[in-house]
């Protein structure tokens, strides 16, 4: 039922369920209309099309997506958007090559910032931006929790700009779509 709160659904609860149709702005219908169609083509392309959390998955192809803001309240989204990249901070650390796992980067963030907590959700940011991103994969470029400004794909490795004062952790993006784009929550 739209609206209903704490609706369980399979072994999950859903909390709340927006009849978007209502609230999508007109600006996106567009942009929706092309990932629909990009489905319908992945599906004639490849077959059969499984979802693995943010993974696509298709023959022996896997996307995956991603959302992270472009500095704090994407204040580094211009930069972004002129070079081409999305930057990743945690300059402190070096390369993030030099670690092997995710829990080393979890030691070397809470050392470097002089934190008194276990930086984990840090430890696997930084992780995944280093190993786990992938060339060919999309990423969701956002400002706050609620609102993207931007959706473009991921073209290159990994790398580090020593020359960078701060975020020098980046990959090159071929930004497909910029604007502002309001989450329903």
């Amino acid at each position: 039922e739209y609206g209903k709160s704490d609706v369980k659904y399979g072994e999950s609860f859903v909390h709340r369920v927006y009849d978007v149709r209502d609230i999508i702005p007109t600006e996106i219908e567009e942009d929706i209309e092309t990932v629909v169609n990009y489905y319908k083509n992945l599906v004639l392309r490849k077959g059969v099309i499984t979802m693995d959390g943010p993974t696509v998955k298709y023959g022996n192809e896997e996307i995956r997506y991603w959302a992270m803001a472009p500095g704090e309240n994407a204040r580094l989204w211009e930069e972004c958007l002129r070079d081409g990249a999305i930057y990743y901070g945690a300059g402190k650390l070096g390369d993030l090559r030099q670690y092997s796992n995710k829990q080393e980067i979890t030691a070397a963030t809470r050392k470097a910032y002089g934190y008194d907590h276990q930086p984990t959700n840090d430890g696997l940011a930084g992780y995944q931006f280093a190993y786990d991103m992938k060339p060919g994969d999309y990423i969701f470029a956002k400002k706050g929790r609620s609102l993207i400004v931007g959706l473009g794909k991921i073209t290159s490795d990994y790398q580090y700009d020593s020359t960078r004062d701060e975020y020098p952790n980046f990959r090159h993006v071929d930004w497909e779509k910029a604007g502002e784009w309001k989450l329903p929550y």
